[in-house]
Protein backbone atom coordinates (compact mmCIF):
# COMPACT_ATOMS: atom_id res chain seq x y z
CA UNK A 1 0.00 0.00 0.00
CA UNK A 2 1.18 3.51 -0.78
CA UNK A 3 1.48 6.08 1.99
CA UNK A 4 0.90 9.82 1.63
CA UNK A 5 2.83 11.60 4.38
CA UNK A 6 1.49 14.97 5.54
CA UNK A 7 4.17 16.61 7.72
CA UNK A 8 2.97 19.55 9.83
CA UNK A 9 4.16 21.71 12.69
CA UNK A 10 1.59 24.50 13.07
CA UNK A 11 -2.09 25.33 12.61
CA UNK A 12 -1.40 27.20 9.37
CA UNK A 13 -0.17 23.99 7.78
CA UNK A 14 -3.22 22.12 9.07
CA UNK A 15 -5.39 24.75 7.37
CA UNK A 16 -3.57 24.32 4.05
CA UNK A 17 -3.76 20.53 4.23
CA UNK A 18 -7.48 20.74 4.98
CA UNK A 19 -7.97 22.68 1.74
CA UNK A 20 -5.85 20.17 -0.17
CA UNK A 21 -7.79 17.23 1.29
CA UNK A 22 -11.14 18.79 0.34
CA UNK A 23 -9.75 19.12 -3.17
CA UNK A 24 -8.71 15.45 -3.16
CA UNK A 25 -12.15 14.43 -1.94
CA UNK A 26 -13.74 16.21 -4.90
CA UNK A 27 -11.89 13.80 -7.23
CA UNK A 28 -13.87 10.84 -5.94
CA UNK A 29 -12.50 7.45 -4.79
CA UNK A 30 -9.13 6.24 -6.04
CA UNK A 31 -8.75 2.90 -7.80
CA UNK A 32 -5.38 2.48 -6.07
CA UNK A 33 -5.27 1.80 -2.35
CA UNK A 34 -3.35 4.29 -0.20
CA UNK A 35 -3.37 5.73 3.29
CA UNK A 36 -2.32 8.93 5.03
CA UNK A 37 0.40 9.22 7.65
CA UNK A 38 -0.16 12.45 9.58
CA UNK A 39 3.32 13.33 10.81
CA UNK A 40 3.21 15.83 13.66
CA UNK A 41 6.30 17.80 14.57
CA UNK A 42 7.49 17.57 18.20
CA UNK A 43 6.53 21.27 18.35
CA UNK A 44 2.84 20.42 18.10
CA UNK A 45 0.36 17.67 18.95
CA UNK A 46 -1.71 15.36 16.78
CA UNK A 47 -4.48 17.27 15.00
CA UNK A 48 -7.97 15.79 15.26
CA UNK A 49 -9.15 18.31 12.69
CA UNK A 50 -6.61 17.06 10.15
CA UNK A 51 -7.46 13.45 10.99
CA UNK A 52 -11.14 14.08 10.27
CA UNK A 53 -10.41 15.78 6.94
CA UNK A 54 -8.03 13.03 5.81
CA UNK A 55 -10.40 10.25 6.90
CA UNK A 56 -12.92 11.47 4.31
CA UNK A 57 -10.40 10.54 1.60
CA UNK A 58 -8.49 7.44 2.78
CA UNK A 59 -7.46 5.49 5.90
CA UNK A 60 -5.38 7.55 8.33
CA UNK A 61 -2.69 6.97 10.92
CA UNK A 62 -1.36 9.54 13.39
CA UNK A 63 2.39 9.66 13.90
CA UNK A 64 4.22 11.92 16.33
CA UNK A 65 7.82 12.40 15.22
CA UNK A 66 10.10 11.47 18.14
CA UNK A 67 13.28 13.39 17.27
CA UNK A 68 13.55 16.55 19.35
CA UNK A 69 15.11 18.60 16.56
CA UNK A 70 13.80 22.09 15.86
CA UNK A 71 14.33 24.92 13.42
CA UNK A 72 14.60 25.06 9.64
CA UNK A 73 15.82 23.05 7.81
CA UNK A 74 16.99 20.66 10.55
CA UNK A 75 13.48 20.08 11.95
CA UNK A 76 11.79 18.99 8.70
CA UNK A 77 14.78 16.79 7.86
CA UNK A 78 14.51 15.01 11.22
CA UNK A 79 10.76 14.56 10.67
CA UNK A 80 11.40 13.02 7.24
CA UNK A 81 13.82 10.43 8.57
CA UNK A 82 11.55 9.69 11.56
CA UNK A 83 8.77 8.85 9.08
CA UNK A 84 11.09 6.72 6.94
CA UNK A 85 12.25 4.81 10.02
CA UNK A 86 8.61 4.23 10.98
CA UNK A 87 7.61 2.95 7.53
CA UNK A 88 10.63 0.67 7.26
CA UNK A 89 9.36 -1.26 10.30
CA UNK A 90 6.07 -2.04 8.57
CA UNK A 91 5.75 -4.74 5.96
CA UNK A 92 4.45 -3.86 2.53
CA UNK A 93 5.46 -2.64 -0.89
CA UNK A 94 4.69 0.69 -2.47
CA UNK A 95 6.00 4.19 -2.08
CA UNK A 96 5.74 6.94 0.49
CA UNK A 97 4.93 10.35 -0.98
CA UNK A 98 6.27 13.25 1.09
CA UNK A 99 3.46 15.72 0.39
CA UNK A 100 4.42 19.15 1.67
CA UNK A 101 1.81 21.81 2.31
CA UNK A 102 2.71 23.69 -0.88
CA UNK A 103 1.99 20.65 -3.06
CA UNK A 104 -1.37 19.85 -4.61
CA UNK A 105 -2.82 17.12 -6.86
CA UNK A 106 -4.37 18.51 -10.02
CA UNK A 107 -5.80 15.38 -11.73
CA UNK A 108 -8.44 12.94 -10.42
CA UNK A 109 -6.21 9.97 -11.33
CA UNK A 110 -3.10 11.39 -9.69
CA UNK A 111 -2.50 8.37 -7.41
CA UNK A 112 -3.14 5.91 -10.24
CA UNK A 113 -0.63 7.70 -12.48
CA UNK A 114 2.06 7.77 -9.81
CA UNK A 115 1.37 4.11 -9.02
CA UNK A 116 1.72 3.11 -12.67
CA UNK A 117 4.98 4.98 -13.08
CA UNK A 118 6.36 3.62 -9.83
CA UNK A 119 5.73 0.08 -11.08
CA UNK A 120 7.47 0.90 -14.37
CA UNK A 121 10.55 2.13 -12.54
CA UNK A 122 11.47 -1.23 -11.11
CA UNK A 123 14.24 -1.31 -8.51
CA UNK A 124 14.49 2.36 -7.55
CA UNK A 125 14.61 4.19 -4.23
CA UNK A 126 13.21 7.59 -5.22
CA UNK A 127 10.92 8.81 -7.99
CA UNK A 128 10.56 12.55 -8.37
CA UNK A 129 12.19 15.61 -9.84
CA UNK A 130 15.71 17.00 -9.65
CA UNK A 131 16.39 20.62 -8.77
CA UNK A 132 19.36 21.60 -10.94
CA UNK A 133 22.51 23.43 -9.98
CA UNK A 134 21.80 27.16 -9.68
CA UNK A 135 24.17 30.06 -9.23
CA UNK A 136 23.63 33.49 -7.78
CA UNK A 137 25.13 36.57 -9.39
CA UNK A 138 26.36 38.52 -6.37
CA UNK A 139 27.96 41.91 -6.00
CA UNK A 140 31.27 41.78 -4.21
CA UNK A 141 33.38 44.72 -3.04
CA UNK A 142 37.12 44.72 -3.57
CA UNK A 143 39.38 47.31 -2.00
CA UNK A 144 42.12 48.80 -4.18
CA UNK A 145 44.60 51.59 -3.64
CA UNK A 146 42.18 53.86 -5.50
CA UNK A 147 39.28 52.94 -3.23
CA UNK A 148 36.42 50.49 -3.51
CA UNK A 149 35.66 48.65 -6.74
CA UNK A 150 32.55 46.54 -7.27
CA UNK A 151 32.37 43.46 -9.45
CA UNK A 152 29.89 40.62 -9.93
CA UNK A 153 30.69 36.93 -9.64
CA UNK A 154 28.64 33.76 -9.93
CA UNK A 155 28.65 31.65 -6.76
CA UNK A 156 26.86 28.33 -6.08
CA UNK A 157 23.53 28.85 -4.30
CA UNK A 158 21.57 25.61 -4.71
CA UNK A 159 23.35 22.37 -5.52
CA UNK A 160 21.69 19.70 -7.62
CA UNK A 161 19.44 17.60 -5.41
CA UNK A 162 16.21 15.65 -5.32
CA UNK A 163 13.16 17.81 -4.73
CA UNK A 164 11.86 16.72 -1.32
CA UNK A 165 8.28 16.33 -2.57
CA UNK A 166 8.84 12.91 -4.14
CA UNK A 167 7.94 9.21 -3.89
CA UNK A 168 10.24 7.13 -1.70
CA UNK A 169 10.60 3.41 -1.29
CA UNK A 170 9.06 2.35 2.03
CA UNK A 171 12.28 0.70 3.20
CA UNK A 172 14.47 3.58 2.01
CA UNK A 173 16.50 3.75 5.25
CA UNK A 174 17.67 0.16 4.80
CA UNK A 175 19.53 1.25 1.67
CA UNK A 176 21.13 4.36 3.17
CA UNK A 177 24.67 4.78 4.57
CA UNK A 178 25.14 5.30 8.29
CA UNK A 179 25.55 9.07 7.90
CA UNK A 180 22.36 9.57 5.89
CA UNK A 181 20.83 11.90 8.52
CA UNK A 182 23.59 14.48 8.14
CA UNK A 183 22.46 17.72 6.52
CA UNK A 184 19.20 18.60 4.76
CA UNK A 185 17.41 15.39 3.78
CA UNK A 186 16.80 16.11 0.07
CA UNK A 187 20.28 17.54 -0.47
CA UNK A 188 21.83 14.55 1.31
CA UNK A 189 19.73 12.15 -0.76
CA UNK A 190 20.96 13.87 -3.90
CA UNK A 191 24.54 13.24 -2.83
CA UNK A 192 23.84 9.59 -1.99
CA UNK A 193 21.86 8.80 -5.15
CA UNK A 194 24.44 10.52 -7.34
CA UNK A 195 26.84 7.82 -6.14
CA UNK A 196 24.65 4.75 -5.69
CA UNK A 197 21.93 5.33 -8.29
CA UNK A 198 18.35 4.34 -7.57
CA UNK A 199 16.61 7.50 -8.82
CA UNK A 200 13.82 7.82 -11.42
CA UNK A 201 12.59 11.05 -12.96
CA UNK A 202 8.84 11.48 -13.44
CA UNK A 203 6.97 13.97 -15.64
CA UNK A 204 3.98 13.80 -13.29
CA UNK A 205 5.44 15.92 -10.47
CA UNK A 206 6.20 19.48 -11.52
CA UNK A 207 7.99 22.27 -9.73
CA UNK A 208 6.20 25.44 -10.70
CA UNK A 209 5.86 29.16 -10.02
CA UNK A 210 3.07 31.71 -10.12
CA UNK A 211 4.14 32.65 -13.64
CA UNK A 212 4.22 29.04 -14.87
CA UNK A 213 1.26 27.59 -12.97
CA UNK A 214 -1.48 28.15 -15.55
CA UNK A 215 0.66 26.56 -18.27
CA UNK A 216 1.69 23.63 -16.07
CA UNK A 217 -1.91 22.90 -15.09
CA UNK A 218 -2.75 22.52 -18.78
CA UNK A 219 0.03 19.96 -19.29
CA UNK A 220 -1.70 16.53 -19.38
CA UNK A 221 1.46 14.85 -18.04
CA UNK A 222 1.33 16.78 -14.75
CA UNK A 223 -0.72 15.35 -11.87
CA UNK A 224 0.99 16.98 -8.87
CA UNK A 225 2.43 20.49 -8.61
CA UNK A 226 4.87 21.90 -6.09
CA UNK A 227 5.27 25.63 -5.59
CA UNK A 228 8.89 26.73 -6.02
CA UNK A 229 9.71 29.65 -3.69
CA UNK A 230 6.04 30.65 -3.67
CA UNK A 231 3.83 32.03 -0.89
CA UNK A 232 2.03 28.84 0.18
CA UNK A 233 -1.50 30.03 0.98
CA UNK A 234 -2.28 31.76 -2.34
CA UNK A 235 -0.55 28.95 -4.23
CA UNK A 236 -2.89 26.34 -2.73
CA UNK A 237 -5.89 28.61 -3.35
CA UNK A 238 -4.94 28.78 -7.04
CA UNK A 239 -4.39 25.02 -7.33
CA UNK A 240 -7.68 24.13 -5.64
CA UNK A 241 -9.68 26.69 -7.62
CA UNK A 242 -10.58 28.84 -4.62
CA UNK A 243 -9.05 31.84 -6.36
CA UNK A 244 -8.31 32.54 -10.03
CA UNK A 245 -4.73 32.02 -11.18
CA UNK A 246 -3.01 35.31 -12.05
CA UNK A 247 -2.13 35.50 -15.70
CA UNK A 248 1.53 36.52 -16.22
CA UNK A 249 2.13 39.68 -18.18
CA UNK A 250 5.34 38.25 -19.64
CA UNK A 251 6.54 34.91 -20.97
CA UNK A 252 6.67 32.36 -18.11
CA UNK A 253 10.35 31.51 -18.58
CA UNK A 254 11.71 35.02 -19.14
CA UNK A 255 14.76 36.05 -17.10
CA UNK A 256 12.89 38.91 -15.41
CA UNK A 257 10.24 36.45 -14.21
CA UNK A 258 12.86 34.13 -12.73
CA UNK A 259 14.59 37.07 -11.04
CA UNK A 260 11.32 38.13 -9.41
CA UNK A 261 10.76 34.56 -8.22
CA UNK A 262 14.12 34.48 -6.47
CA UNK A 263 13.71 37.97 -5.04
CA UNK A 264 10.36 36.98 -3.50
CA UNK A 265 11.98 34.17 -1.50
CA UNK A 266 11.80 35.09 2.21
CA UNK A 267 15.09 33.31 2.93
CA UNK A 268 17.01 35.11 0.19
CA UNK A 269 20.29 36.83 0.80
CA UNK A 270 20.18 40.61 0.40
CA UNK A 271 22.18 40.47 -2.80
CA UNK A 272 21.50 41.01 -6.47
CA UNK A 273 20.74 37.57 -7.89
CA UNK A 274 19.66 35.84 -11.05
CA UNK A 275 19.41 32.24 -12.19
CA UNK A 276 17.55 30.23 -14.78
CA UNK A 277 15.24 27.27 -14.23
CA UNK A 278 15.36 24.99 -17.22
CA UNK A 279 12.41 22.82 -18.14
CA UNK A 280 14.14 19.46 -18.10
CA UNK A 281 11.06 17.23 -17.81
CA UNK A 282 11.27 14.37 -20.33
CA UNK A 283 8.31 13.51 -22.53
CA UNK A 284 8.37 9.95 -21.17
CA UNK A 285 9.38 8.45 -17.85
CA UNK A 286 13.17 8.25 -17.55
CA UNK A 287 14.57 5.59 -15.25
CA UNK A 288 18.01 5.61 -13.68
CA UNK A 289 18.65 2.13 -12.33
CA UNK A 290 20.48 1.29 -9.13
CA UNK A 291 23.82 1.21 -10.94
CA UNK A 292 23.31 4.58 -12.63
CA UNK A 293 23.91 8.06 -11.30
CA UNK A 294 21.55 10.99 -11.16
CA UNK A 295 21.64 12.95 -14.41
CA UNK A 296 23.25 16.32 -14.76
CA UNK A 297 20.44 18.83 -15.48
CA UNK A 298 21.87 19.81 -18.86
CA UNK A 299 21.80 16.19 -20.02
CA UNK A 300 18.00 16.20 -19.69
CA UNK A 301 17.31 19.66 -21.08
CA UNK A 302 14.28 19.72 -23.31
Amino acid sequence: MHTIILPYYCEEEVERYTSILRHMQSFGPSRVEFRFLLAASPKTSASDRLYKAASAVAPVQHFECPSQVFGYPEGPSAMFWDCMDHLAKQAGDGFALWLESDMCPVRPDWVERLDSQWRQCGDVLVMGTVIPHTNRLIRKTRWTWRGRRHHHVHVPWIGQHVNGGACYRNDLVRHMPDDHREGIFDTRLGQILATTGGYADTPSIRLTTEQRLAMDLEDPNVVLVHGYLQAKDPFIDWCTGRKPIPRPSAAPDGPDTIRRTVDSCPRRLHLDATFAIKDRTPAVLTVYHRNASMPHPQSQAA
